[in-house]
């Protein structure tokens, strides 16, 4: 019988010494029965093999193990008697096994001191691991499954608990729908399916497929259909959106705000920040006063630009009295359209070695006198100076564009003074701006002086390392994108654009406004004589829109310059404006009630009697055009916008006035006196074409007197 059941064993798929192995066990059962019974069983009785079961735990005193494998060799031999026939009913059961845990002690049985000395045994033995596994096992009752998966957020030391997750999931098989489907079908009661051919080599061919089909002229999938009903029921019922996840991205191109809020030139806004962590866009104020500043960055990549930014923000809300701008321009010579302006002391550039000799003198002396100020008034610094309640020194700001050059021209004579210059001005309200490409030019003698560094996007990736240290941001390739350190973290910023313009004579025509036009909201009425037939420009008028206790106000400035100081004459079309303005101020009773640093009867002035504010001049101009194009509009009954008149401001008349004097030939230096303009070479660059167009005609003219003297 125990060949028959080997080869049954083998037969189910045990291995060789499986079959032996259990056939042995089987033979010791065999040899029990006969030494308790006088004889071997045919088949097996279940109150023999719990007695047999008695027999191996306390007699043999097999461990649990060893009972099991005798059992499931005896269970193998019960049901090999119920395949061939000789018995009927299973004789083994499942809980006839015994559990593993059953070999370890009772806990009933076991004492604390015990435990307590294992605990001890395994901390002095230096396993800090096994003594905490046996901590957890022995005082939270953990199993070994949820104590293996255990994490650290699992486990809060302050409240004194372990959160443990079981192991009890319910898992079940589940069909997500598909979301993608067409939102209508045709045919929805059409069953998909798909017929195919089996080729010998077990390839697969369709033969035949059937689809529903969809209905015409629909593309919208179910999921955008559930979309476009939940966003319309939330709009109709009020359901605010949530915000997104993220911001938008930095714009490519900002204008300075028409209302950046309550800024001081401790505080200067030059720019929109992006701060991703806090999810935060926000105006990037700078201390330009309190610390020297590098500006580094590509060619044509907005360094320039942000040198315009800072002197327009300023000079619009302080007066000379308060900030005052030197600037040394190496670079493309843009910031020389700034040399009227009143907040600018002077444009150096670099062909002009004698005028910069001067500039590092005055600055050089300027430290030494404010040094000796500070120490007559008992004070140490500038900052202290002013908040002590002096105002008799203005803040001076030195601005080098492209400090390269600068470098390669003038730093053999003046580069000690320079170095002073940055390690002394601060102190006393000298600030100094640097402008290059990169940072060769700067080495660590002058690098160490500037605390403030902006970076534009630079040819070589390590500048930025140089610049910030360990720096793995870059800035976008976009003219405008920069990088900047904010209460010491490290952003990414737009700089806004200094002045508006699809060109750059659009933008330079805008600086030329942003210079010049105080001179004609600042006539009085002295200074039109009708009996000369001429207008007396003397003086400009400025408006500082300050946001503390100073307030927003006007002020006066005169011209610096003997070119800026000029009588203008009259034409008659001129003067016959006067006369009507005159006249319709006496008709309503207009009188100028504005009293500005001593001057006062202003020709311009509002229905109250007080000073024009250019921006008013432009809202008017700009109403003319409108009004003007709309007519036009209406009378003709066209359905697209007429170029009638295009936009255009107050100082783009000041070009045409000038375009048209070049126009009639009157002499170059005439035109330069009427406009006042410094240099000739101002007025030849800006109407060049003018004068091109003037220079063919006088040649045409020549020709023709040529021929007539040959005839």
């Amino acid at each position: 019988m125990l060949n028959e059941f080997k080869q049954y064993l083998l037969g189910i798929g045990k291995s060789e010494n499986t079959a032996l192995n259990y056939c042995d066990k089987v033979k010791l059962y065999f040899k029990w029965c006969l030494d308790s019974f006088g004889s071997e069983p045919q088949q097996l009785y279940r109150a023999n093999v719990l007695d047999y079961i008695s027999y191996m735990k306390t007699i043999k005193r097999y461990s649990p193990k060893s009972v099991n494998n005798h059992l499931s060799s005896l269970r193998s031999f019960n049901e090999f008697l119920i395949f061939s026939g000789r018995q009927t009913e299973l004789a083994i059961v499942k809980n006839d096994f015994m559990k593993i845990q059953t070999q370890y002690a009772n806990p009933c049985t076991v004492e604390q001191k015990d435990v307590e000395a294992f605990r001890q045994r395994l901390l002095e033995g230096g396993n800090k691991r096994d003594f905490a596994i046996v901590t957890l096992y022995t005082y939270t009752g953990i199993r070994r499954s949820e104590c293996v998966n255990l994490r650290l957020d699992q486990i809060n030391l302050i409240a004194k608990e372990i959160y443990v997750v079981g192991n009890n999931e319910v898992f079940e098989l589940l069909q997500s729908a598909y979301s993608g489907a067409p939102e209508k079908m045709d045919d929805t009661s059409i069953k998909e399916f798909s017929i195919y051919s089996l080729s010998s080599c077990g390839r697969r061919t369709p033969v035949y497929t059937q689809k529903r089909k969809k209905a015409e002229g629909v593309n919208t999938t179910q999921l955008d259909a559930i979309v476009d009903y939940v966003a319309s029921y939330c709009s109709s019922k009020g359901v605010a959106r949530l915000s997104n996840i993220c911001l938008p991205p930095l714009e490519d191109y900002l204008t300075v705000p028409t209302n950046l809020g309550d800024y001081t030139v401790e505080s200067i806004p030059l720019g929109v920040y992006d701060d991703p962590g806090s999810q935060y866009q926000g105006l990037a104020h700078f201390n330009l006063c309190d610390d020297n500043t590098m500006i580094i960055g590509a060619s044509q990549i907005g360094k320039t630009n942000l040198i315009q930014s800072i002197i327009r923000l300023i000079s619009s809300k302080y007066s000379p009295k308060d900030a005052v701008f030197y600037i040394a321009d190496f670079g493309a010579m843009y910031l020389k359209n700034f040399e009227t302006l009143h907040h600018v002391g002077g444009v150096v550039t670099i062909s002009e070695g004698e005028k910069f000799k001067n500039l590092f003198k005055l600055l050089t002396e300027e430290v030494q006198r404010r040094k000796a100020r500070f120490l007559d008034c008992g004070l140490s610094s500038y900052a202290a100076y002013r908040e002590a309640g002096y105002t008799d020194l203005p803040h001076i700001f030195f601005v080098i564009d492209n400090f390269s050059a600068f470098k390669e021209v003038y730093a053999e004579a003046y580069e000690d003074q320079f170095v002073y210059l940055t390690r002394e001005g601060v102190s006393c309200g000298i600030s100094i701006l640097v402008t290059n490409a990169s940072t060769n030019g700067l080495g660590y003698r002058y690098m160490s002086n500037f605390a403030c560094r902006l970076s534009f996007r630079c040819n070589d990736a390590g500048e930025y390392m140089n610049i910030f240290d360990r720096c793995r941001m870059q800035p976008k390739d976009v003219p405008g994108r920069m990088l900047c350190k904010l209460n010491k973290e490290l952003y990414e910023m737009q700089s806004f654009i200094a002045f508006e313009g699809e060109k750059e004579l659009d933008r330079s025509n805008a600086v030329k406004k942003f210079v010049r036009v105080g001179e004609i909201t600042g006539l009085r009425w002295q200074d039109v004589d009708f009996e000369k037939g001429s207008i007396n420009v003397n003086h400009t008028l400025v408006y500082y829109n300050h946001r503390d206790e100073r307030g927003t106000y006007f002020g006066i400035n005169t011209p610096k310059t003997k070119a800026g100081c000029r009588e203008i004459p009259m034409i008659s079309g001129v003067k016959e404006a006067f006369e009507l303005e005159r006249e319709y101020q006496r008709e309503l009773g207009i009188e100028s009630k504005s009293r500005i640093d001593g001057y006062e009867n202003f020709v311009f002035v509002n229905q109250y009697g007080n000073v024009q504010h250019h921006g008013t001049l432009n809202r008017a101009i700009k109403r003319v055009i409108r009004d003007c194009n709309d007519r036009v509009l209406l009378e003709n009954d066209l359905e697209t916008k007429p170029v009638l008149l295009p936009d255009f401001s107050c100082h783009n008349l000041r070009h045409t006035f000038a375009t048209r004097l070049c126009e009639s030939g009157i002499n170059i230096k005439v035109i330069q006196s009427v406009l006042g303009h410094v240099d000739i070479s101002t007025t030849m660059d800006i109407y060049v074409d003018v004068m091109s167009e003037t220079k063919k005609r006088e040649l045409a003219q020549f020709d023709d007197y040529m021929q007539q003297t040959r005839q």
